[in-house]
């Protein structure tokens, strides 16, 4: 049992409130659980294969196909509502794409993409939810609204334990398939060349489940979607390395830097603090559990007990609205799976949830965007990612035709420093120390790491022998950094040696 003291001032007399443990499924989509119910056939070359990937139609046909997330869907919310819980939509469609020059032809196309949406890493928020929840009931302040709450984040917790903690949802899963869908109907000419010359089709992931999860169903609708093109697709292959950087040894200065840099817990602590995000968190709770047990969270006479391997904890208001705000941000991505979707849209206004978002913005543009002005240590770990990005393509322009595609499949820690390294649209501009970030900045969660966030740079070899290349972002042309020209005014179209000059490549 775990036992929660509460006190409420004069109102209430001290109580303690027994909550029943709370039981953690164990996850679902592990390597075993995935070997069973998978018939993915993959031949490595260790048995006498060609470490090629052989698809059969039951693993991708049997996923159901989610229409991709349209923030046009979400009532009222913004389109940043979710942060980097964004559930995915291409921003661009096949018609909106730029024709190459004339006789320009696709050679090469590679990919760097988040995992599709998933279950929460873990039960916390629902936890703190729940026991903040029965603490307001015990207390005889839980509201009609509260206790809504308290069932729908319950139901959700189901559905999310089911689906197995961090592992790809029913959306997640189809968003994949339709993000390979979609790559085959813009380059039909380049698989179809691969598949007359023979070239390869390399998958890459970081090693983690549901990255792998990621590159196995993306691979596996790819060869369905381009068939004549199936047996090129080698079986992916894990890199840390390159795609799971900064949790690597030789990145510890990025690690010892998310724990205790004194300017990075200034900024997540100023934007806790700030006023507009004190009076989000009332507003949102105090519906809930009346204004005694906001006061009671604020005086530290609340403790709650997460989860089982950290001590009790005694959170503030703000704390527990973005407990609140956790589970809300989950809900669609797990709207696809259990008996239908669990909402939890009408326990916070758009308003509210804009300034949570704003936190988590926060959070992960001082973690692993941009970050601080003149500091390089959030993002030039992604340098080996960029690095390959650039030999993969070097490799085409010298005339190496091997590979045909390069697909990788990560986080969004891998996205996000790759999108500031480079410097792409939305992740060019640092923060001033002492200066907090806000929406001046242009750069928030859903824009740069949604599920399933993607760029991809197209390689299209000319007439005379040029190289060019296109990028797209979630789908759709985006320039590459500022001082980088071009082949003509407005074009998506670079030169491969115009970027490497501005690149420094």
């Amino acid at each position: 049992m775990i036992m929660i003291p509460f006190r409420a001032g004069a109102l209430l007399a001290r109580l303690t409130v027994a909550i029943a443990a709370i039981a953690v499924l164990p996850c679902a989509g592990t390597a075993a659980s995935r070997a069973a119910s998978n018939s993915t056939a993959i031949t490595s070359a260790a048995s006498g294969g060609a470490g090629t990937l052989t698809t059969t139609p039951a693993p991708v046909g049997a996923i159901p196909q989610v229409a991709p997330w349209d923030p046009d869907d979400f009532g009222d919310f913004h389109k940043n509502a979710l942060a980097t819980k964004t559930p995915y939509g291409p921003r661009g469609g096949l018609h909106d794409l730029t024709p190459p020059p004339a006789g320009a032809i696709p050679v090469f196309t590679q990919l760097l993409a988040r995992h599709g949406a998933r279950a929460a890493t873990s039960d916390d928020d629902f936890a703190v939810v729940l026991q903040v929840l029965d603490a307001a009931k015990a207390a005889g302040t839980l509201t009609e609204k509260g206790a809504t709450l308290a069932r729908r984040t319950a139901a959700l917790q189901k559905v999310n334990d089911a689906v197995g903690l961090g592992q790809l949802s029913t959306r997640g899963r189809s968003e994949q398939k339709q993000l390979a869908e979609r790559l085959a109907q813009r380059l039909p000419g380049l698989f179809a060349d691969a598949a007359r010359q023979g070239r390869t089709i390399t998958v890459i992931n970081s090693g983690k489940d549901r990255a792998i999860d990621s590159s196995e169903i993306f691979a596996l609708s790819l060869g369905q979607s381009v068939p004549w093109a199936a047996k090129l697709i080698k079986a992916p292959v894990s890199d840390p390395t390159t795609l799971y950087f900064f949790k690597q040894p030789e990145n510890a200065a990025y690690q010892a830097y998310k724990k205790r840099d004194p300017d990075l817990l200034a900024a997540e602590k100023a934007v806790r603090l700030a006023l507009k995000t004190a009076a989000a968190a009332r507003e949102l709770l105090t519906p809930l559990v009346g204004v005694q047990i906001v006061a009671a969270l604020d005086a530290g006479m609340v403790t709650v007990k997460p989860n089982a391997e950290d001590g009790p904890a005694t959170p503030n208001s703000v704390d527990v609205a973005l407990a609140v705000y956790g589970v809300f941000q989950q809900a669609p991505a797990l709207n696809a799976d259990g008996s239908g979707p669990i909402t939890l849209t009408p326990f916070l206004s758009p308003d509210e949830a804009d300034q949570f978002a704003r936190v988590s913005d926060t959070d992960d543009f001082y973690e692993k965007g941009p970050g601080f002005a003149g500091r390089t240590i959030t993002f030039a770990m992604a340098k080996p990612l960029v690095d390959d990005f650039v030999a993969a393509m070097d490799r085409i322009a010298a005339g190496d035709l091997h590979e045909a595609a390069r697909l990788r499949f990560a986080h969004a820690e891998t996205v996000i420093p790759f999108a500031a390294l480079l410097k792409l649209p939305h992740s060019a501009t640092q923060q001033p120390l002492g200066v907090m970030f806000d929406d001046h900045n242009g750069w928030t969660g859903r824009d740069v790491a949604s599920f399933s966030a993607n760029i991809q740079w197209d390689a299209f070899r000319t007439t005379d022998g040029r190289l060019l290349v296109r990028m797209l972002y979630d789908e759709k042309e985006i320039a590459f950094k500022q001082g980088c020209f071009p082949v003509k005014d407005d074009s998506p179209y670079y030169a491969w040696n115009e970027l490497k000059r501005c690149y420094g490549f």
